[in-house]
């Protein structure tokens, strides 16, 4: 882990001393189970032995795409009397919580409830909530503005193209520096071109406005992924004194270096004080991506308070968020019902998926059976964890395999047997409890610490 740190840090560390903004690209978010424009680049870097070659046509499209995206931004936002911000932070608020405006989350005489923060509602603590650029605006349009608990932020307005074209041409002579191959130099240029690093370079100079009025606000607490807009909180928040809590809501595996701390000062200013984590095997990976155990606090699982029932899971086959791994995983899926490998009855939509009609024609290929007691996964989900920690054997289909097995591995009783070239036979050994979710009483929640 220690050498794989240390490639992620050279590269990270000289990105920001070329320039303090590219801590927001992509580059600087060492991860490669999720798509970004780095994800590859860090996929081959991290693991060098199983000669990952680039997708040459994906990279030229990512960048076209991300070349005419910001060309159009940039020119409708002239046109547009849209603004950045819509609300105020309240200036009796002691507590912010950063989240996202998701379908699943509900609201009730005016007060905003999410799956992850319930019990903060219930305790009537003096809070507001954030939500980030938006991904969807639909729950936000139809509630009432004057509850005094949401802020809007709207994702239009772009930095100049003397701005940007200045910033390419230095990370341009960086790359030159290094002698980088030229599809690396245009996946460098994509992840400067991308929208979600553009619009939170933006971002970031707003919060200075947004946090004027901050005279009781002491903490934030933020579901925690190291995304763009999460760091540009962090790094403003970190100005003014305030401490800044992250909750590891979802899977965190081996390799995902880019919550370690790094021997960078800016890169750790745009991380968390402290991370609340609801199962002891986070600790042990967290330890290992230099955090101080007493930065680390074990709760009970706020997003899974107890086990779901073996049945929820039976006969199901749970898809990932990434829209190309779930259509890969359906193909592998619909070969493996074929020869009778595993059989499916329910297919179960990641929600940012619901929408697509490229997932939707997919799903309605598959020849599903009326009774399966079969659990299939695609990617690295947390249901796989879930399924495991009460002891369920499942099918993983992995479009990476290697890798999947690397990561899974890491975790102490977990076994996995590769049954075909992209599926594997996982399964947990001995006692799970506590392992990957803390749902004991005995365990103080994360009300408790704040």
């Amino acid at each position: 882990m220690k050498e794989k740190l240390k490639k992620v840090e050279k590269i990270v560390s000289e990105l920001i001393k070329l320039d303090k903004d590219n801590i927001f690209s992509d580059f600087c978010w060492p991860w490669f189970l999720t798509e970004t424009n780095a994800s590859d680049f860090y996929k081959k870097l991290i693991y060098p032995e199983l000669k990952i070659s680039y997708k040459k046509i994906k990279i030229l499209k990512k960048f076209l795409r991300s070349l005419f995206g910001y060309l159009y931004y940039r020119f409708s936002s002239f046109f547009s009397k849209e603004s950045l911000f819509i609300g105020k932070l309240n200036g009796n608020t002691e507590l912010l919580i950063v989240n996202w405006p998701r379908k699943d989350n509900f609201f009730e005489n005016d007060i905003y409830y999410g799956t992850l923060f319930k019990e903060l509602n219930r305790k009537n603590k003096k809070f507001q909530i954030l939500f980030l650029p938006l991904v969807n605006n639909d729950v936000l349009n139809n509630f009432r503005e004057n509850s005094g608990v949401i802020q809007k932020l709207r994702n239009r307005k772009m930095p100049s193209l003397f701005y940007v074209t200045q910033l390419l041409l230095k990370n341009l002579g960086l790359f030159k520096k290094h002698r980088l191959p030229f599809w690396e130099k245009v996946m460098f240029c994509n992840a400067t071109l991308s929208r979600s690093f553009l619009a939170c370079v933006v971002f970031s100079m707003f919060l200075d406005n947004f946090f004027e009025n901050t005279k009781n606000l002491k903490k934030i607490l933020i579901p925690w992924e190291n995304q763009p807009e999460q760091k540009a909180i962090c790094l403003a928040a970190h100005k003014r004194g305030i401490k800044v809590y992250g909750y590891i809501h979802s899977a965190l595996w081996p390799d995902n270096l880019s919550v370690a701390r790094l021997r960078n000062k800016l890169y750790n200013l745009a991380l968390p004080d402290k991370l609340f984590l609801h199962g002891t095997q986070y600790t042990r990976l967290l330890k290992s991506l230099n955090w101080k155990e007493e930065d680390l606090i074990l709760i009970r699982s706020q997003r899974y308070p107890k086990p779901k029932p073996k049945e929820y899971f039976y006969g199901k086959l749970f898809l990932t968020s990434d829209l190309e791994e779930a259509l890969f995983c359906i193909e592998k899926a619909k070969e493996a019902i074929t020869s009778g490998l595993f059989l499916i009855k329910e297919v179960q939509l990641h929600p940012d998926l619901v929408n697509s009609k490229k997932i939707q024609r997919a799903v309605k290929s598959i020849h599903l059976s009326g009774d399966s007691k079969d659990i299939v996964v695609c990617g690295t989900t947390t249901v796989s964890l879930e399924a495991l920690s009460i002891k369920l054997n499942i099918f993983n289909i992995a479009k990476d395999p290697q890798i999947q097995i690397l990561q899974l591995r890491f975790y102490e009783g977990v076994e996995i047997e590769k049954i075909r070239e992209h599926i594997l036979r996982t399964r947990f050994v001995g006692n799970p409890a506590n392992k990957f979710f803390i749902t004991s009483e005995r365990v103080k929640m994360m009300i408790d610490f704040l």
